[in-house]
C-alpha cells in the first residue's frame, strides 16, 4: 500500500505541510510507503497543472493508492477523482482542511465541483473528512458541507488543529494502519 500526500496550496506550503508528513511518516506501520511531492507553482496554483502533476503520480504510484488532500490538494483531487478516469486502485481518501469552492469568500470556477460530483467519484470505501474547528483559513462551515455532500464518509472533527492539522496525526495514521 502506498500513501501519496498532496500539498496545500500558497507560498511554502510544500514546508507548511511537512510537519503533518513527517509525523505520519513517523506513525505508520512498517510495510506503507509515503510519497510526498511537491506540486508545481505552489504560490499561483492552476487546476490543469496540478491535475497533470496528480494523475503522473498516480500513474507512477504502486496501488492500492491512499490518497491523503491537504487544503487545496484535497480540493483537486477531488475534482480530479470526479471528473476523470483514474485506472490505479484507490484504496482510501482522505481530505484534510479542505475548501468547499463556491462557499463564500471561496470563489474559483476553476477549482469548483460539479453538483453532482459525489456521485461521480469512484468507489472508494473509505472517505475520510477531517477538519479543525479552529481552522484559521478555511472556515469550519466548508466541512459540514463536506459532510452532507459526503454522507457515507467517516467525519472526523477536532476541535484544535488549525489548519495544518498536525494534532490530528495521530488520529490519521491510526485510520491508515487500520486499512491493512
Amino acid at each position: 500500500m502506498q500513501v501519496i500526500f498532496i500539498q496545500g496550496a500558497g507560498e511554502g506550503a510544500y514546508e507548511w505541510d511537512q510537519p503533518l508528513v513527517q509525523s505520519l511518516q513517523q506513525q505508520l506501520q512498517a510495510g506503507i510507503s509515503f510519497h510526498y511531492p511537491p506540486m508545481p507553482q505552489e504560490e499561483a496554483p492552476g487546476y490543469q497543472l496540478w491535475k497533470t502533476a496528480i494523475l503522473q503520480e498516480l500513474e507512477a504510484g504502486e496501488a492500492p493508492l491512499v490518497l491523503i488532500g491537504h487544503s487545496l490538494g484535497g480540493s483537486v483531487l477531488l475534482k480530479l477523482l470526479s471528473e476523470e478516469k483514474v485506472q490505479k486502485k484507490i484504496r482510501a481518501l482522505f481530505l484534510v482542511s479542505v475548501p468547499f469552492w463556491g462557499e463564500a469568500e471561496w470563489q474559483s470556477p476553476e477549482f469548483m465541483l460539479k453538483d453532482d460530483f459525489a456521485k461521480r467519484l469512484p468507489a472508494i470505501d473509505p472517505v475520510f473528512i477531517y477538519h479543525a474547528e479552529d481552522d484559521e483559513v478555511v472556515d469550519f462551515a466548508h466541512h459540514q458541507r463536506y459532510a452532507a455532500s459526503l454522507p457515507r464518509a467517516v467525519v472526523r472533527t477536532f476541535r484544535q488543529g488549525g489548519h495544518e492539522m498536525v494534532a490530528a496525526a495521530k488520529t490519521l495514521s491510526d485510520d491508515i494502519n487500520q486499512l491493512r
